[in-house]
């Protein structure tokens, strides 16, 4: 219950609710930090909207550090209800969506 949240260890799929705390959700718009993608050589990770609510309630991915996401971009929204993104790190400085 957040609007914060750095990617862990551990995390290969997050779900994410955004909805109104009445039902469930954290109520909040949530910004999801990834780690370097240098420490983690072809690491897949899945953001789900499981709320089905991020068009009211954005939800952002981010980058670490210098890296990027899909050769640019420092962030991406998963923005449409009941949307994922899947992501991939290049072990270098990027993440790619895939």
């Amino acid at each position: 219950n957040s609007s914060t949240y750095t990617v862990q260890d551990t995390d290969f799929a997050i779900f994410v609710n955004t909805r109104p705390t009445a039902q469930n959700g954290i109520n909040s718009s949530l910004s999801i930090t990834l780690p370097l993608a240098a420490e983690y050589p072809g690491r897949i990770l899945i953001v789900k909207d499981a709320g089905g609510y991020s068009d009211t309630n954005v939800i952002t991915i981010q980058r670490t550090g210098g890296d990027v996401i899909d050769g640019t971009q420092t962030s991406i929204n998963l923005a449409s209800d009941n949307g994922d993104k899947k992501l991939m790190s290049n072990g270098g400085t990027m993440w790619f969506t895939i």
